[in-house]
């Protein structure tokens, strides 16, 4: 009961933040994504969980990473049973 009283007590308060901050981080210093063709056994796990969709399917069935929509969580790299994906600094 006081977990659900809590919740909705913090739903409606004001938020106190910085209205200048931004939680965005300049891409170019992330690194990138590389993915290795060899090592794909095609179980699109990297599809799946990718967030921002930037991950589609190619028509010869391989994977292809959209380095504008990847937002370089990483969370398909930790997904790939095989490595294929790996994260790469610049």
């Amino acid at each position: 009961m006081f977990g659900a009283l809590k919740v909705l007590k913090n739903l409606f308060r004001s938020r106190q933040t910085d209205p200048g901050f931004s939680r965005e981080f300049p891409k170019e210093r992330m690194g990138r994504v590389v993915y290795d063709e060899k090592k794909c056994i095609k179980c699109y796990e990297c599809v799946r969980n990718c967030p921002a969709v930037a991950i589609s399917v190619r028509p010869d069935k391989f994977v292809q990473v959209d380095d504008e929509k990847c937002i370089r969580c990483g969370l398909c790299v930790r997904k790939c049973p095989t490595r294929a994906l790996k994260m790469k600094e610049k």
